[in-house]
């Protein structure tokens, strides 16, 4: 349980925060076609798609050695890409998601953020009998659940939305139903979310009860990362969104990451953040989000996924959207245009007008009955043909066959981003060979 009144992490509290973050971006090694194998110790993997993009360095955080990777959890045509850790010389899961492989080039990922806010992942993570199977094999080895210490729920961006919506189900179940959890307490659980949207929407939407909720919220150990630069005063945009959340959230300050996506990515802001704190992170402080309005826009995208197919392209998605926002609550859109607008810079007396105008341009279809059920009919009919396109990969090679990863690291004075090797240890007679 955290204390909403402290002025800064303590130690426990900055350990997890490293293991989360570094969690977290390992957990991209599966995003981006592998990396992590069964059975191999657990080492922080930085994500390889970013590295030679200019302004992004090294994340200079490892993970706690003892974690054995567990299990793997992967869906090409829904994005889902989680997995499991676990270390049994102090009982401890860790549970990693990968968030978005790219808005909008990753077509399944970008689906999710729109209109599951991570729910559908974790339900389907949660209906998978392997995840299942490789936790209750764990549980059995400590002779029962209650004897776990902890279990860690780590992600970046979606995947931190979908940790949070994670840490909720293993302890009240999906749709409520304590049944269909892990049968784990809130105080057993632990959740670290990188830049990610919050989780009130999305615990909604799961099936939690109010009462629930305000249970998982009190009762486990939550802990969210926002970065800002301290000379613009910009965040990190995406973690205004998806509503509230529980826990505590800290700032991540940094100089050099300025753009959208360089506040984002741990690769670029948080990893620059830690770099700037010297690697201690009882050195952060609170933060407060702005968060943005969009609970029935989020809504609507989720029960239209359920009703009927959906599929992940451009025309599909943009459809969906545009549905959603016509059928929205009165006033939302124009809140969340002028939110949005003021957090990139906008006077309020200019964006508040300009929200409202879009709000009316967006329900102006409404206007004309027929001809918007023939371009929804059309919209869709056209999205249905185009058919789904599966997530990117990959971006990184899978570890050979018969191949530990042991260590990967910059080289350089400066630690560019350019200059990465892998280094890979086989087990044989003629000793350890290096890739």
């Amino acid at each position: 349980m955290t204390n909403p009144i402290q002025t800064n992490p303590n130690q426990a509290q900055a350990d997890q925060l490293k293991l989360g973050i570094a969690v977290s971006q390992t957990a991209y090694a599966l995003n981006n076609g592998g990396g992590l194998r069964i059975g191999q110790p657990l080492v922080k993997l930085e994500d390889t798609s970013l590295v030679g993009v200019e302004g992004s360095r090294p994340l200079n955080i490892d993970i706690t050695p003892g974690y054995v990777v567990r299990g793997l959890y992967k869906d090409t045509k829904t994005g889902l890409d989680v997995f499991m850790a676990y270390d049994e010389s102090n009982k401890k899961v860790i549970v990693g998601v990968a968030g978005t492989n790219g808005i909008p080039k990753d077509k399944p990922d970008t689906s999710e953020d729109l209109s599951g806010t991570g729910v559908r992942h974790m339900e389907q993570l949660f209906d998978l009998a392997s995840f299942r199977e490789d936790f209750n094999a764990i549980v059995r080895s400590v002779d029962g659940v209650g004897n776990l210490s902890q279990v860690l729920w780590a992600g970046q961006s979606l995947g931190g939305a979908e940790a949070q919506i994670g840490g909720a189900l293993s302890t009240h179940g999906v749709g409520g139903d304590s049944a269909k959890s892990l049968g784990l307490r809130p105080d057993q659980v632990a959740v670290v979310a990188v830049n990610s949207p919050g989780s009130d929407y999305g615990l909604k939407l799961a099936g939690l009860s109010p009462a629930q909720i305000s249970a998982y919220y009190a009762g486990a150990d939550i802990q969210s990362l926002v970065a800002y630069n301290q000379s613009t005063g910009d965040s990190d945009v995406v973690s205004n969104m998806g509503g509230g959340r529980g826990g505590l959230i800290w700032g991540m300050p940094v100089v050099l990451a300025k753009s959208f996506a360089a506040l984002h990515r741990i690769g670029f802001a948080v990893a620059e953040g830690n770099d700037l704190v010297g690697g201690d992170l009882t050195n952060l402080t609170p933060f407060s989000l702005n968060s943005w309005t969009h609970e029935s826009v989020s809504s609507n995208m989720f029960k239209l996924y359920g009703l009927i197919p959906v599929d992940n392209n451009a025309v599909s998605m943009t459809w969906a959207g545009l549905t959603s926002f016509m059928l929205s609550a009165p006033g939302e859109p124009t809140a969340l245009i002028t939110q949005a607008l003021s957090d990139i810079g906008v006077p309020k007396v200019v964006a508040g007008p300009l929200g409202l105008v879009g709000e009316i341009v967006l329900r102006s279809p409404l206007a004309n009955p027929v001809g918007l059920v023939k371009a929804l009919v059309g919209g869709y009919g056209v999205g249905r043909v185009l058919g789904s396109d599966p997530t990117l990969e990959p971006v990184f090679d899978p570890i050979p066959e018969g191949y530990t990863r042991t260590k990967l690291r910059a080289l350089g004075a400066l630690g560019s981003g350019l200059a990465f090797k892998q280094t890979l240890g086989y087990e044989a007679q003629q000793g350890t060979r290096v890739l």
